[in-house]
């Protein structure tokens, strides 16, 4: 504030200078003039932070997250982020003009610090809101500044908005906000309401102000908003645990009803990956031996194997169950690719639809495409996406290639990598020993399958499944008396299930009802003080959580995180960014 001053003062000792003709001369009033466009152009740049600024740098990577959550087709706008001592009075605002622009005032994110270990989810609150302005293609200069409180609404056609249209505006950005917000990772958007008291009382808004809603209406929404979204992320856990449990119906109903209110590509590319793992089921034993990077489960299917048809009509029907299956996700993996041209996952998924299928050029191409994407969008190339294109490529016979791909998935630690290379370079001397010929000895080969799994089984260490506790209490203690506060039903045209569950502080206890099973379910809440039995804790780091309980019965990814299934334990983990985000003990009771 002293160095703004200071300029302002030399300005006004500038002006008077060159107002006055007998204080310099010509040659000195031209150096006052550029003297002066310096320092204005000085003034501007005063008035915001430089995008090499570290609070600039955190806020800019929300927008960059809560974007990408909702698909790349949509670029993240540009920042701009105002300094303290800025004369705008902006707190946060969304224009269309000239280009989509997000602005936001530094103190906003000095005022998010109060919420301590939560600062960035209640800093994600507010910039969620203004993004989904732009995700509803909301054609408004909206937001809300600081001097009188007022939020500006100049449409492109100069015409105001009636109250009842920035209401309806303003319900739209904090829902839709808030639900990328959460598939983004931040997930206590419970705090919007507080965000929002903190900024009343922080820049001194008045209660009132004509034509926009009052504060209680302001504050009457988030609260609906957030309400709502608690029904709605309540499903999308449902969702993806019901997924891990190989409920695919149920899942297939939670993601389905999902798609109709957020068509996200990570919704998409769900609903994919279950169809993918039901297509799993209706191939023979002796048709696939490699592990694909969508399969959680696969040491199952290979230590087992699928039954055989037993009769011509059961294959035709297996065959013709896993035609419907793979065309049905390839359609949904299109229809995330065209939301984010760029999202790597859903090229995975989509290669390994083309190989099932047999056409393995084309799932080569697909990953060559995706390859190309990432190197121009300065992206990674995943250890999935090279294991995807080395399983296409050694059974399209490319055998260089294929290895090449193979050792780099084995060092980019790619889904049961080394699985698939020991696999490859067994059917590659099988297939040497017979001059390349196709027609491979399967018995003598599954023989060594069942082997490699039971040498390389995993390292869990077992637990009493009743010394984990969460809210308090074990699984074995809660289903004596579980009891409920409310209930949601989930429905997609004629199939359903049902919701039962509590919320409290640091953990939800819930029930899945389906038509034949109970699914109980007692689960942390995110920043959660709770501790597992063997000392886990949240964003513990996920070479810790193994450390103490061993590697996984197996792994998923699901809306841009990972599980870790401890079956034997009823436990399952969520990881982001390799660390413990929250933990589910779960318990199965069938009707």
């Amino acid at each position: 504030m002293k160095l703004l001053s200071k300029k302002n003062s030399l300005l006004s000792q500038i002006g008077k200078y060159l107002s006055d003709p007998f204080e310099v001369s010509d040659r000195y009033r031209f150096l006052f003039v550029v003297l002066l466009l310096v320092l204005s152009k000085l003034s501007i740049q005063a008035e915001t932070l430089p995008s090499t600024h570290y609070k600039y740098l955190t806020i800019k990577e929300i927008c960059q997250r809560i974007t990408e959550a909702h698909g790349r087709q949509i670029k993240t706008p540009h920042l701009v982020v105002y300094t303290v001592d800025n004369s705008k009075q902006v707190i946060a605002q969304f224009k269309t003009t000239p280009i989509p622009t997000i602005y936001i005032d530094e103190k906003l994110y000095d005022l998010s610090r109060k919420f301590g270990k939560d600062s960035l989810d209640a800093l994600a609150c507010i910039i969620g809101h203004e993004l989904a302005h732009l995700f509803e293609k909301h054609t408004f200069s909206i937001g809300m500044t600081g001097m009188l409180g007022l939020v500006e609404t100049t449409p492109s056609n100069s015409k105001n908005i009636s109250k009842h249209e920035k209401v309806k505006l303003e319900t739209e950005a904090d829902y839709y906000g808030l639900f990328y917000g959460f598939l983004a990772g931040y997930k206590t958007y419970q705090l919007l309401p507080d965000m929002l008291e903190l900024i009343y009382q922080e820049y001194k808004l008045p209660d009132a102000v004509e034509g926009y809603p009052s504060k209680t209406e302001r504050m009457t929404i988030a609260r609906k908003s957030v309400s709502e979204l608690q029904n709605i992320t309540l499903i999308l856990d449902a969702g993806e645990i019901l997924y891990l449990q190989k409920q695919y119906t149920e899942a297939s109903i939670a993601f389905e009803y999902l798609l109709q209110r957020f068509p996200s590509r990570d919704i998409y590319n769900n609903l994919a990956t279950i169809q993918l793992a039901q297509a799993m089921g209706c191939f023979e034993k002796d048709e696939n031996y490699f592990v694909y990077p969508f399969e959680f489960d696969a040491m199952t299917r290979l230590r087992t194997g699928n039954e055989r048809s037993g009769g011509g009509d059961k294959k035709t029907s297996n065959l013709q169950k896993r035609k419907e299956f793979l065309k049905t996700a390839k359609q949904y993996l299109k229809k995330a690719i065209v939301l984010d041209p760029t999202y790597l996952t859903a090229y995975i998924n989509l290669s390994c639809v083309y190989a099932l299928e047999g056409n393995y050029e084309l799932a080569v191409g697909t990953m060559n495409e995706a390859e190309t994407l990432c190197r121009e969008n300065n992206l990674p190339f995943t250890g999935n996406a090279y294991l995807v294109r080395a399983i296409a490529r050694s059974q399209n016979q490319q055998m260089e290639k294929a290895q090449a791909d193979f050792e780099q998935a084995v060092v980019l630690k790619g889904h049961l990598a080394s699985y698939n290379y020991d696999l490859f370079r067994k059917m590659k001397e099988t297939w040497q020993d017979k001059l390349l010929n196709w027609a491979t000895d399967w018995s003598s080969l599954q023989s060594w399958v069942q082997n490699w799994v039971e040498t390389n089984k995993n390292t869990t260490t077992y637990a009493n499944p009743n010394t984990e506790k969460v809210c308090n209490q074990n699984m074995a203690e809660w289903l004596r008396y579980p009891q409920f506060g409310q209930e949601v039903l989930v429905q997609d045209h004629d199939k359903s299930f049902k919701i039962l569950f509590t919320k409290e502080s640091s953990c939800e206890r819930i029930c899945i009802k389906t038509f034949d099973k109970d699914l109980y379910l007692l689960m942390t809440m995110p920043n959660s003080p709770n501790t597992t039995a063997k000392g886990v804790v949240y964003n513990e780091k996920v070479e810790n959580l193994v450390a103490k309980y061993g590697t996984p019965t197996y792994t998923v990814a699901c809306n841009g995180a990972e599980f870790y299934f401890y079956e034997k334990m009823n436990l399952i983990f969520r990881i982001t960014d390799k660390k413990v985000k929250n933990w589910t003990l779960y318990k199965i009771q069938y009707r």
